[in-house]
């Protein structure tokens, strides 16, 4: 392993070893000198030789949140995006989103909670992670075969990000999204189920001070016929459907804990 150093006797640069790694088909993450090991193109090569020793998969999935933490925390969209890449050569979309974007997403929420960012650095990170998502959903070769798709939030509730990660879910299932904009009132939203005629509606929930309004907005959707009614969170692993009015708060609490 070698890096470049600049001779400033000569004004040119050099190789200088930094440790003799043996064959290289046998090197291992941990190998290399720990400084180095978050480099993007240390972690893209491991990658891309089918890195799957047991032992060292969850310190790879560490070093790939702390790179991409730290990516959007400076703004580093490009850096972001080379690391979306280099994990899903050798997994898949599916597998970044859930290994690595998700719990980047949480922790950075928490540090925004605990005022250790501010609102700027939280947006520019959102705005980061939303940049990837919608190159993921415009890389899905859609074929629809099964109900269009509506994803909404309550009135107030502010999801952009959360509402992409529902519809990337969806579109992977073989549905035709319709994602309705931030802010749309409850009439918005039944003029948009008039029009496009869905067949589910999700209603993106992302904290109990969004109960109240979205059990509002269910209740007017429920009058609709045929329409299947889910909450939940970003995650979409496990919704309920909502036929059950007398329930419908206990129902949408629960949804958060999914």
């Amino acid at each position: 392993m070698v890096e470049s150093v600049w001779d400033t006797e000569k004004s040119t640069s050099k190789q200088k070893i930094v440790k003799y790694l043996g064959k290289i088909e046998k090197a291992k993450l941990l190998d290399i000198p720990e400084k180095f090991r978050n480099l993007n193109n240390i972690i893209k090569y491991f990658s891309e030789k089918k890195y799957y020793e047991n032992d060292n998969q969850n310190k790879i999935i560490m070093t790939f949140r702390e790179n991409l933490e730290n990516s959007l925390m400076a703004g580093n969209i490009s850096g972001a995006e080379n690391l979306f890449e280099s994990y899903s050569k050798i997994y898949d979309a599916k597998k970044f989103i859930g290994d690595i974007l998700l719990p980047v997403k949480t922790r950075i929420d928490l540090l925004l909670r605990k005022n250790q960012i501010s609102n700027g650095t939280h947006t520019v990170c959102y705005n980061g992670m939303l940049k990837i998502i919608q190159g993921i959903i415009d890389s899905v070769n859609l074929k629809p075969k099964k109900d269009k798709v509506l994803v909404c939030s309550p009135y107030g509730q502010q999801s952009i990000l959360e509402n992409k990660l529902v519809e990337i879910q969806f579109a992977w299932k073989g549905h035709r999204v319709v994602n309705a904009p931030s802010f749309s009132s409850i009439s918005d939203i039944l003029f948009t189920i008039e029009r496009d005629h869905p067949g589910i509606v999700f209603v993106t929930i992302t904290g109990r001070n969004d109960i109240s309004n979205a059990k509002r907005l269910i209740e007017q959707i429920n009058e609709k016929d045929n329409i299947q009614i889910f909450s939940g969170t970003h995650s979409t692993k496990k919704t309920i459907v909502q036929r059950n009015k007398e329930n419908l708060e206990e129902i949408l609490i629960q949804s958060l804990s999914n």
